[in-house]
């Protein structure tokens, strides 16, 4: 009967069965108490001590198990084996130590399925050896088995949590309950250490490879595949400093860097190629139609985007360890926009400006900014372009006719390019909210709202300054003020006949319009641009007239009627030709004209009241000629 017992207990270890191994020891001891007189029991009792070890090796063995697959059942008969045994605390500390040593193993497994090495060797050694095409494929199964380990941890500190387990005497209650804060604290403060075991082992394995050389949907899928565990270490350990978080945003600013200033130099190139013709492009047009804005297709729907965060927080608090949630779809990994390409053909007309031409103060800095961020200087521009985050400066292609009076110094191109901007940045406030509902620090949405203010927002100023590069060109106000200049203000007698300049200056309209309206031919002038163009073009022949006006040496009642002759000509043929009605910045010069007419003790006090005299040449010489007029 012994020895059919010592079968069935060997039989039992072996098979992992505790319950029914603790039932054939107590009645092993029961047998050895009750017949201790006779030799052969007592023989017994002795194999009987050694059968202890080989229950403990077994239980450790199977112990060791469950840090890569947890099993309720299973883990309850452990337990009660080893409260049976008196190790209960024990216990605890050898499976933390299987813990860290399942990591290691099943790291290195892991690995090295995906590598060319046969012999054994360190983990990182393996690491360096898995191909690029197995990188992505590697690292996935990586997290997977180590999120399971994790998954596993986590059940096992629920299942100490409730010791409510009915095949469990009242005692062995009490004993498991009786070290429940020892084991709690034990399970807390050992999950840093898991997670850090975990993250290094993540890291080791992704330091080999170069982010530069990867394409930046194979770099939102490594954050998609490191995110899961991110989720779970802010939900667990609140203040956690996460070391693979803080690898990955050094990893990630590496590869923006460089991708930043590589594609820099890729629109340099292009825009140095660049004709700046129309392309055909439907009206139902989007920028959610190209591939690499797909994911902004929902950007407009807040409720989509509130259902996403809602699913993935749901999903996290039901099943918090989840090895699925690796392969979680986050949409919106894709808020990484490149700024470089309205902001290099900022640059680029920046370049070309007349100081001569008003420029809104806010578009002067963002084209400042611009230049000093993104631009070598020219001391520096024979460097080598990848030591900097910043490129050298575009030029233009002779191709461009920006200097062609018949194509009016290029508006066409003009035009087009700055059009083409405007409809970028449109496009770009489409998915604004969809990026600020996205971006959780506070920080990031300040210079989120400061890029869209500061120079998407901004695009459409741009209009006034560009075109009005052609129209200062076309004028030419220096052979205008030439032919002023020759007039004799000095009159006696009020004229009746207008003066040759602006015979020349209606001509100079006239023939405007005719090469704008050839122009039409070629490409489409929006209304806006239209009337942007010639409230460009009012704006010189007034500003021109009033900087002729100031620079009269003498002037007479005579003179000043002459001057509001002129000008009331040049504004019926204005209006004539355009549907401009009145004609822009007309009353800057009448009302420069008309204070002439001032006393001379109101003309300071006037000049201060009319800011729209911003040359210094106009107030000094309103002020000269109403002083010598008297």
């Amino acid at each position: 009967m012994m020895c059919r017992r010592k079968y069935w207990l060997k039989y039992y270890i072996e098979e992992e069965n505790y319950q029914k191994v603790i039932l054939l020891i107590l009645e092993y001891q029961k047998e050895a108490k009750l017949n201790g007189e006779y030799a052969d029991i007592t023989a017994l009792h002795i194999n009987i001590t050694d059968v202890f070890d080989l229950v403990e090796e077994s239980l450790d063995s199977s112990l060791s198990k469950m840090c890569v697959d947890f099993n309720f059942d299973k883990y309850t008969d452990i337990q009660h084996a080893y409260n049976f045994l008196g190790k209960s605390q024990s216990a605890i500390n050898q499976l933390h130590m299987h813990f860290t040593a399942t990591i290691n193993t099943v790291s290195f497994n892991c690995v090295k399925k995906y590598s060319n090495v046969d012999k054994q060797r360190e983990y990182q050694h393996v690491c360096k050896t898995v191909s690029i095409d197995n990188f992505m494929v590697c690292l996935m199964t990586l997290c997977k088995s180590l999120l399971k380990i994790l998954k596993s941890y986590f059940l096992i500190f629920k299942w100490h949590k409730s010791v409510d387990v009915p095949s469990f005497s009242k005692d062995a209650k009490n004993s498991l309950i009786s070290n429940e804060n020892d084991i709690f604290n034990k399970f807390q403060n050992d999950i840093r250490k898991i997670f850090l075991d975990i993250e290094n082992k993540i890291i080791i394995f992704i330091d080999v490879f170069d982010f530069i050389s990867f394409e930046f949907e194979k770099l939102l899928e490594i954050l998609n595949i490191v995110d899961s565990i991110f989720k779970i270490e802010k939900k667990v350990c609140e203040k956690f400093e996460s070391k693979l978080h803080k690898y990955i945003l050094e990893k990630f600013v590496i590869y923006f860097d460089s991708y930043h200033v590589s594609r820099l130099e890729e629109l340099r190139i292009f825009l140095e190629n660049e004709s700046w013709k129309l392309c055909p492009v439907k009206s139902s047009f989007k920028i959610t139609q190209l591939r690499e804005f797909q994911s902004f297709k929902y950007a407009s729907n807040s409720n989509y985007i509130i259902s996403i965060f809602k699913s993935l927080q749901n999903k996290h608090e039901n099943n918090v360890f989840s090895t699925d949630s690796i392969c979680d779809g986050l949409h919106f990994l894709d808020t990484t926009l490149d700024r470089s390409s309205e902001e290099s053909i900022l640059q680029t007309y920046e370049e070309t400006w007349d100081n001569n031409i008003v420029i809104s103060t806010n578009v002067k800095r963002a084209v400042s900014r611009i230049k000093d961020s993104l631009l070598l200087k020219c001391s520096t521009i024979t460097k080598n372009f990848l030591n900097t985050d910043q490129a050298n400066p575009p030029l233009f292609s002779n191709k461009t006719g920006l200097n062609d009076p018949n194509l009016l110094f290029g508006l066409a191109e003009r035009i087009v390019s700055t059009e083409s901007l405007i409809f970028l940045g449109h496009q770009y406030e489409t998915f604004q909210s969809y990026l600020y509902s996205v971006i959780s620090e506070h920080e990031d949405k300040v210079y989120l709202n400061m890029f869209y203010n500061n120079t998407v927002l901004l695009s459409v100023q741009l209009r006034k300054p560009i075109y009005m590069v052609s129209i200062s060109k076309f004028f030419d106000a220096k052979k205008i003020l030439s032919l002023m200049s020759r007039v004799n203000w000095e009159l006696k007698d009020v004229m009746s006949l207008h003066n040759t300049y602006i015979d020349v200056l209606i001509q100079k309209m006239k023939k405007f319009q005719e090469k704008l309206e050839e122009m039409q031919n070629c490409i489409v002038i929006s209304d806006e641009v239209h009337k942007t163009i010639w409230e460009g073009v009012a704006e010189i022949i007034t500003h021109t007239m009033v900087e002729g006006f100031s620079e009269a040496k003498k002037c007479t009642n005579g003179g000043r009627a002459l001057m509001l002759l002129d000008f009331t000509q040049l504004v019926s043929k204005f209006e004539g030709m355009t549907s401009l009605r009145p004609m822009p910045h007309q009353d800057f010069v009448s009302t420069y004209i008309k204070a002439y007419y001032l006393p001379e003790l109101n003309v300071e006090s006037w000049i201060k009241n009319h800011t729209m005299l911003e040359s210094p040449i106009s107030k000094f010489a309103l002020t000269l000629s109403v002083s010598t007029s008297y």
